[in-house]
């Protein structure tokens, strides 16, 4: 809980707690361990808590990759899991899943392999044990989001995609941007952020086509790719 809150765990990796591994703060872990267990091992205490901390509340920034960082002096930006990023999307996005098939034994693997989401994860995922600041996405990544139908025509800036309600909603490029912002980042840009926006909308001079580069930039930013 502690790694999936904070990005970085007590042992690294996370799993890796033989007997001869050092907890980092060996001290915390023991006190929450012990709360653990005095409240009946409840996650919800053990979540609560975790948030409560100075640890959690920090600000944000990437892990130093020096073996003399000092383990949790800030919040470190984790990459989300394929399936945590696909139903990110999905809610961004508006699209909505297929009904999950539902037979049995190898079909029903098959249809779950061969489901948007199924595609998804397979391309999407990762070894967790591989350090965050060396995952990044690859062509192959990119080639599926744009050539699947269902990522195509919910980023598209024309039909019923969200983009294309905020476009039609928003003739300020100003509040459209902001807009854009909010959807796929739940914050509004900052005044550098606004200034080139806008000045890529003219540039580009198709309202549509410059909205649809930005809705994909942002998607495919560290910010959006990464949970705090």
């Amino acid at each position: 809980v502690w790694h999936e809150m904070l990005g970085e765990g007590f042992y690294m990796p996370v799993d890796d707690m033989g007997p001869t591994r050092t907890p980092a703060y060996p001290q915390v872990l023991d006190l929450l361990a012990d709360g653990f267990i005095a409240n009946h091992y409840d996650l919800k205490w053990l979540v609560r808590t975790v948030a409560n901390t100075q640890a959690y509340q920090r600000q944000v920034r990437s892990q130093s990759a020096s073996p003399d960082a000092l383990p949790f002096a800030a919040q470190t930006p984790t990459r989300l899991r394929s399936d945590q990023l696909f139903t990110a999307l999905a809610t961004v996005l508006g699209f909505a899943e297929a009904t999950p098939f539902r037979g049995e034994g190898m079909m029903a693997m098959y249809a779950m392999n061969r489901s948007p989401r199924g595609q998804f994860n397979q391309i999407f995922t990762f070894d967790p044990s591989t350090p965050q600041e060396d995952l990044t996405g690859n062509v192959q990544q990119s080639l599926f989001l744009m050539n699947t139908p269902m990522f195509r025509n919910a980023t598209a800036s024309t039909g019923g995609s969200k983009l294309a309600q905020i476009l039609r909603t928003q003739s300020d490029d100003q509040d459209a941007v902001a807009e854009v912002y909010l959807l796929t980042l739940s914050r509004e840009p900052s005044d550098r952020e606004l200034k080139v926006c806008q000045q890529y909308i003219r540039d580009v001079g198709n309202r549509g086509e410059a909205y649809e580069d930005l809705l994909w930039g942002l998607l495919n930013s560290s910010e959006f790719l990464s949970r705090r």
